[in-house]
């Protein structure tokens, strides 16, 4: 589920055009990708994203990854920043960034 959650989340961020956003995925992108990395994974135990196809719970997820970067297109706002936040801080570091 996290393969395709992140995929929809870095299109949406590589798509994205508002001033709130585009910068922090300038900066950020390269680092913090992860999608490659976790087919990769999936690779690595004889599975591809073609066999693990998403759920509807996880479609509903990428439907509001996606509705939130044609909002942040609409009114310059940074609601991905948030989604980034807590696919990649939160999950990825349980927290640690914020105690740095």
């Amino acid at each position: 589920a996290m393969y395709h959650v992140y995929t929809a989340m870095e299109s949406s961020l590589d798509a994205a055009k508002s001033p709130a956003v585009a910068p922090f995925w300038s900066s950020f992108g390269g680092d913090l990708r992860r999608s490659d990395a976790l087919a990769l994974d999936l690779a690595d135990v004889a599975a591809s994203s073609s066999s693990h196809p998403p759920t509807p719970a996880t479609r509903d997820y990428m439907r509001a990854i996606e509705a939130a970067g044609a909002k942040d297109e609409e009114d310059g706002g940074g609601r991905l920043i948030g989604h980034a936040y807590c696919r990649y801080f939160a999950d990825l570091m349980g927290g640690q960034f914020l105690a740095a």
